[in-house]
């Protein structure tokens, strides 16, 4: 695939290396990269160690977006979504069964230990943590 020569050319560079070598120790790494070019990156690293990976970004706009580029770079079936909840415990509204059935299959799969991208809005997660933290007000 073209991103497996993408990603030999980009990790000639000494800060990726050190980036690749934190991440093979367990380690947690940051790497600060312009906006444009995130996706590329996160894709250059999952084709040289495939792993689960876990890809946030800002909104539920920008995560279609990022994982349409992602599955066009590594392929569908290595992209998964974990879409942000419309319902909420305080309203009426019943939750979307397809929103909860590909929310517990993008979390399965990280799980599970599978080599995949999961793709998230950045509200999601902190909203997730505040659910399970007492959901109606409860602060961190």
């Amino acid at each position: 695939m073209l991103i497996h020569r993408i990603a030999a050319q980009l990790y000639t560079a000494e800060a990726l290396q050190a980036v690749e070598a934190g991440l093979d120790a367990g380690e947690d790494v940051t790497l600060a990269v312009s906006q444009s070019g995130r996706t590329l990156m996160a894709a250059a690293q999952f084709a040289r160690r495939p792993r689960p990976t876990v890809y946030i970004v800002s909104g539920e706009d920008a995560a279609d977006r990022a994982a349409r580029s992602l599955a066009a770079y590594v392929g569908l079936a290595h992209v998964c979504r974990f879409p942000e909840r419309k319902d909420y415990p305080w309203r009426e509204q019943a939750p979307d069964d397809a929103v909860v059935a590909q929310r517990c299959e993008a979390l399965g799969r990280i799980v599970r230990g599978d080599n995949c991208i999961m793709v998230a809005s950045a509200r999601e997660p902190l909203l997730g943590v505040h659910y399970f933290c007492g959901g109606r007000g409860d602060s961190l």
